[in-house]
C-alpha cells in the first residue's frame, strides 16, 4: 500500500472522529428548516466523501476486490451505493484492518437506514453497556466491547 493512500484513509478517519458529534451548526439548524435542509446535505456529503470506493479499499485491507464485494454481498462490511458505484465509510477501517466484530454489526444495519445516519451512529459518543460511560460504537468495538450493544442498538431502530 502506498504512504498516500494510508495517509488519506487516516486522515479521513481522523475528521471523521471530529465531525460525529453534534455542533453548533447543527442545533442552530434545527429551528430553521431552510439551515436545516443545507444542514442534512453537508451530513450526507460528509458521509461521501469519508468513504472509499472498492478498488480504493481492496488496496487499504491488501485484501481483491472480488472479496470485497463478497463481504459486501454478504452483509460483513457495510457499503451503499451511490451513481452506480459502491462506497465504503473509512469509520469501519482502525489503520488496515476492518473494525472488529463488523460481520455481526452490519448484518443489523436497518436497510433503509441512510448512510450519513449509520455514520453518525457509528461515531457520535453514547452511552453503550452501562448506561453512563459515553463512546462512539466503533470506538466501543476497537476497544474490545462485543457487538452485542452495538446490535442491540440497530435493531431498536429496525423495530421502529
Amino acid at each position: 500500500m502506498g504512504i498516500a493512500m494510508s495517509h488519506l484513509t487516516t486522515e479521513k478517519i481522523r475528521n471523521a472522529r471530529v465531525r460525529s458529534t453534534a455542533d453548533a451548526e447543527t442545533r442552530r439548524a434545527m429551528v430553521d428548516p431552510e439551515r436545516f435542509r443545507k444542514r442534512i446535505e453537508e451530513i450526507k456529503a460528509t458521509a461521501i466523501a469519508e468513504s472509499l470506493e472498492t478498488a480504493q479499499i481492496s488496496r487499504l485491507l491488501s485484501i481483491s476486490g472480488a472479496a470485497i464485494r463478497r463481504r459486501r454481498a454478504s452483509r460483513q462490511i457495510y457499503a451503499f451505493p451511490l451513481n452506480g458505484r459502491w462506497l465504503y465509510p473509512v469509520w469501519q477501517i482502525d489503520g488496515e484492518h476492518l473494525i472488529p466484530n463488523l460481520d455481526d454489526i452490519v448484518p443489523a444495519i436497518p436497510l433503509w437506514v441512510h448512510p450519513a445516519m449509520v455514520r453518525l451512529f457509528m461515531l457520535a459518543p453514547r452511552p453503550l453497556v452501562d448506561g453512563e460511560s459515553k463512546e462512539s460504537p466503533r470506538d466501543f468495538l476497537i476497544r474490545g466491547g462485543g457487538p452485542a450493544p452495538v446490535v442491540e442498538m440497530f435493531e431498536a431502530v429496525r423495530d421502529l
